[in-house]
């Protein structure tokens, strides 16, 4: 990413701002927006925020609309990004000045990773926030995934709500047997893309979590089908009746989850802090060799709170990971650059402060 212009975004009532290639460090006082300065190019990069699914919310309080536009530099091709949204219509959102049909189409064109605190529901919260890692992470990367999982989450809206229906009528056995086989249909390729995901992803995580941690724990990404795909057909019709008491339908890619374990055990029960936040950081830099390898394109890294639960060993084996990133563009976001940093690393430098942005070389701190 070249510059980005924002505007009534979030707390942010207006700024510009240039980055560079390597790493890019942004500091200020906590409050001050800069999250909501990787939030706008996460925005920028797949169309919405990595923290409010309403549109509508990153409005600037008071105001009427928000607007982003970035400049990219990818395969040594220019690509203009903005983004219009209002409180009373649709969000416009062009490349080039050319607005999509649909957004799904700009997904894997700028490839992004996020990493910030709330990452840490990927081991302390409920399955759904796992669930949702695996999806951006295959939507990003594979066009036929997105297509099966969205027709998956149709004809699952459908059938629940016939479920929901049956509660005080008769159900149409015969619609229901129709959206049950297209339910079917498209799990087996949601299950077979996310087993095959699994497999090439836990490696990858393996190997980077070895490198932070720095020495012979163990760690484990494993994948659990919330049911035998195999035996799919049969338990959407065997859970019939506890599907209509509930109004929902209680199996299927929608209830899968991802085990992870060090040692053999729970990451999420026996994990330190400084271990839970190691094992989150290892599968967020093992997304992005996933997209890398998927897309050709090494994706833009954006750090949110860099220091957050890392002691000084686990810091510095962070930042030697980084280092050997020659290729990516990192944005990291913390109230100052820790000294640790400041000696092993050239950066860019942007300071906010109260709406003032200010930028440095690392060559400028000496």
């Amino acid at each position: 990413m070249q510059t980005i212009h924002i505007q009534h975004f979030k707390n942010i009532s207006e700024a510009d701002i240039a980055f560079k290639m390597g790493i890019n460090f942004i500091t200020g006082s906590n409050g001050m927006g800069k999250t909501n300065i990787l939030d706008a190019v996460h925005y920028l990069c797949i169309s919405k925020s990595y923290f409010l699914h309403q549109d509508r919310l990153n409005i600037q309080f008071s105001q009427k609309q928000f607007t982003l536009q970035g400049s990219f530099l990818k395969n040594q091709q220019l690509l203009h990004v903005s983004c219009l949204q209002t409180h009373d219509s649709k969000k416009i959102f062009k490349v080039n000045r050319k607005a999509y049909e649909r957004l799904s189409e700009h997904l894997g064109v700028l490839p992004v990773v996020m990493i910030c605190p709330a990452d840490a529901d990927l081991i302390t919260g409920t399955s759904e926030h796992r669930r949702r890692f695996l999806d951006q992470l295959l939507m990003q990367s594979d066009a036929v995934y997105f297509k099966h999982f969205t027709q998956y989450l149709h004809f699952l809206k459908q059938r629940n709500a016939l479920l929901r229906n049956a509660q005080h009528q008769q159900i149409d056995m015969e619609v229901l047997r129709i959206l049950d086989a297209q339910l079917v249909l498209h799990a087996q390729i949601v299950w077979q893309k996310r087993e095959a995901l699994t497999q090439h992803f836990k490696t990858l995580f393996q190997n980077l979590h070895r490198q932070i941690i720095h020495s012979g724990e163990t760690a484990e990404f494993i994948y659990s089908p919330s049911t035998d795909p195999n035996l799919y057909a049969a338990e959407l019709i065997q859970s019939l009746p506890k599907d209509r008491i509930l109004g929902y339908t209680c199996s299927g890619p929608h209830k899968d989850d991802i085990e992870l374990q060090f040692q053999g055990v729970s990451y999420r029960k026996f994990g330190s802090q400084g271990q839970q936040k190691s094992c989150i950081i290892a599968i967020k830099l093992a997304q992005y060799h996933y997209l890398k390898q998927k897309l050709h394109c090494p994706p833009i890294l954006l750090i949110d709170d860099f220091s957050d639960k890392l002691d000084a060993m686990r810091l510095l084996q962070v930042l030697e990971i980084l280092k050997s990133f020659s290729e990516t563009q990192i944005l990291i976001s913390d109230t100052q650059i820790p000294s640790i940093f400041k000696s092993h690393n050239t950066y860019h430098h942007i300071h906010i402060e109260n709406g003032s942005i200010t930028t440095m070389n690392s060559n400028q701190h000496q």
